[in-house]
């Protein structure tokens, strides 16, 4: 089974054998989820590509956050497409905000980029 980095908080350590675990989540949620993951805020653009773990295809390379979390931006084509897993307080914290990513300004991505290494 595929494994990636996935989405964390911010400040934890990076866990890169999440397994990718296809139809976890059910396709009538996916819109919510992929709106909120890909409305959140750019932390780094660019920089290269993910590849699908299933088809082998490029996917466009971006750190997104949300100011409490961090997730690479093909976490949503994953999730959209496949359904795969995402962690369970990460999806608990969508919920909580209603599935509307906060507003962060240029300076605190800034602080995160530098908090982060990015």
């Amino acid at each position: 089974m595929p494994t990636a980095t996935p989405p964390r908080r911010l400040g934890s350590p990076e866990d890169v054998d999440f397994e990718l675990v296809q139809d976890v989540i059910p396709v009538e949620a996916r819109p919510s989820i992929v709106s909120y993951m890909e409305r959140a805020s750019v932390l780094v653009a660019g920089g290269g590509y993910w590849t699908d773990p299933y088809t082998g295809s490029d996917l466009p390379y971006a750190e997104m956050t949300d100011g409490t979390y961090i997730w690479s931006a093909p976490w949503a084509f994953l999730v959209g497409r496949y359904g795969v897993q995402l962690p369970a307080d990460f999806l608990a914290h969508m919920q909580a905000l209603e599935f509307e990513p906060p507003e962060i300004s240029d300076e605190e991505l800034d602080q995160i980029g530098d908090a982060e290494g990015l």
